[in-house]
């Protein structure tokens, strides 16, 4: 059995066990608005999501990208999302979405 490796984001100081992530609202052009934050309600970060532009940055409050997301296609139904450290340029992972929609309620 391996030993599992660790995905650090440089620019992220991560310290807790449990975050929420919620929708905060819509930009001016309707895309949706996401904030990370901690078990105190401290925003870590937060990101627009870019639909149809590819890769979607994820910011810290003074604007600094820490990590970006970019899809292997251009429909958000089912695929892989490579997350790399944007302070570094390393690749962390890839997500593997094997099939979903997203449903707004």
């Amino acid at each position: 059995m391996e030993t599992p490796q660790q995905y650090e984001i440089t620019g992220l100081g991560l310290s807790s066990n449990k975050y929420t992530v919620e929708q905060t609202g819509q930009d001016k052009n309707f895309r949706p608005e996401y904030e990370a934050r901690n078990i105190t309600g401290q925003t870590i970060f937060r990101c627009t999501y870019n639909t149809y532009e590819g890769e979607t940055s994820f910011v810290d409050d003074d604007d600094n990208e820490l990590l970006t997301i970019a899809p292997s296609g251009t429909l958000d139904i089912a695929g892989d999302y490579l997350l790399t450290d944007s302070q570094t340029g390393d690749d962390l992972v890839v997500l593997d979405n094997d099939f979903s929609f997203f449903v707004r309620v």
